[in-house]
């Protein structure tokens, strides 16, 4: 077995542990290793102060490197969970070039592996979504005090929905979170990726933890109710009911998940799996609408997403006064309307042309009426069916059921 350490030339950023079962020679590529182990400059500079070595931010990385080689112990594999015998210890130099070679691309995996695969229903690659990492040994207490869920509730592989919010309760993003191997693993869209973790960083300093845009992990759906074997120790698994089971797969398993997945359902249109989250009464959070929203406006009460007993959290008490003394004037509401499509933050107005709701997301309908499905927060008395105004057009919409009703 090698342990080949990479080094970013273009700064002391940190090294990378790639783990190999067979001999390396000459150049080596991606395809190369199995297992990637991320050392931050941080933890390599803790391994430098243990041995007592002196060392200098103009060291040169070849210095470092070599002084590394010397560092590396069973004892300091042994914390990554790696237990080397024998070991034989490769130092190559490597550009951030050819690390993000290394690194492949979930997006750019799908599409060249979708032409292997039917395209009717079924399977579903997901290119939009992001999946955010809080590790470290205060993960759970940075989280417990800042999002709206009870983390100390999940056990391992058990998720739920979040919000996190500013101080004054507006919902900067919503996400689903999953605690396994002694951290957490949220799921958004990736366009609402930075702000989650600039956010969570922004509190971080203050306690031992990590806060990464895990772009080696991919995600996948099925939408049946079949669960392929073989997976349950390549992926994590959330299961929303009988029908929708969502994969979060480690790059070093995407070829093995997708050979499974592929043949357990045909794969079908990310197109699909919006439509899933917004019949499950989902709310999605972007650029145009950070901030914008109350939990309870999303009904994210509703959904289990807030806990009312965790203590303090930012933004608690305007939740909790909502919650108990208040009244929330708004709702999520699902509605097929008869227009190509709309935006986030679209205002949505009655046929008066007075303000009732705002868009939160949408999808084209898949049903034989069209139209587009939306997700938005809308006045609780809002009607049925009938029309209502969007982009300056009066249109037709109807109601659709959501999971849940007010009276939950």
């Amino acid at each position: 077995m090698i342990i080949s350490t990479m080094v970013f030339t273009s700064g002391s950023e940190g090294i990378a542990l790639p783990i190999n079962q067979s001999k390396i020679s000459g150049s080596w590529h991606a395809s190369n290793f199995s297992n990637l182990i991320w050392l931050s400059s941080e933890s390599v500079s803790k391994q430098f102060s243990r041995k007592g070595s002196r060392t200098k931010s103009n060291s040169s990385i070849p210095r470092r490197v070599a002084h590394l080689s010397r560092l590396i112990s069973i004892r300091m594999l042994r914390c990554y969970g790696l237990l080397m015998r024998n070991c034989t210890l490769n130092y190559p130099l490597i550009a951030r070039s050819q690390v993000k070679e290394l690194m492949s691309n979930w997006s750019d995996f799908i599409q060249e592996h979708r032409k292997a695969v039917s395209s009717d229903s079924g399977l579903v690659p997901v290119a939009e979504d992001a999946i955010v990492e809080v590790a470290g040994a205060d993960a759970a207490k940075l989280l417990q005090g800042q999002i709206t869920a009870d983390v100390d509730q999940l056990a391992d592989g058990e998720f739920s929905q979040a919000a996190l919010c500013t101080n004054k309760g507006r919902v900067i993003s919503v996400f689903h979170i999953l605690r396994a191997d002694q951290g957490f693993y949220c799921r958004l869209p990736a366009d609402n990726a930075e702000p989650l973790i600039a956010t969570l960083k922004k509190y971080g300093v203050f306690y031992k933890v990590e806060v990464t845009l895990r772009e080696d992990m991919g995600i996948a759906v099925l939408l049946q109710e079949e669960l392929p074997d073989g997976l349950s120790d390549k992926a994590l698994l959330l299961k929303h009911g009988p029908e929708v089971q969502e994969y979060w797969i480690e790059q070093n398993q995407w070829q093995d998940c997708w050979t499974l997945l592929a043949q357990s359902g045909v794969q079908d249109s990310e197109h699909r799996w919006k439509l899933a989250k917004l019949r499950m009464g989902w709310p999605e959070i972007f650029p145009e609408t950070g901030e914008a929203f109350l939990p309870h406006a999303l009904s994210l009460d509703l959904s289990e997403a807030i806990s009312f007993t965790k203590g303090c959290y930012t933004g608690q008490e305007i939740v909790a006064r909502t919650h108990y003394r208040g009244k929330s004037k708004k709702r999520l509401t699902l509605l097929r309307a008869d227009v190509e499509s709309i935006l986030p933050g679209t205002d949505i107005q009655s046929a008066e042309e007075r303000s009732i709701g705002s868009v939160v997301v949408s999808a084209a309908s898949d049903s034989d009426m069209g139209g587009t499905e939306i997700l938005a927060t809308a006045n609780i008395d809002i009607a049925d069916a009938g029309e209502l105004m969007l982009d300056d057009k009066l249109v037709a919409y109807s109601q659709i059921p959501l999971p849940w009703s007010l009276d939950d």
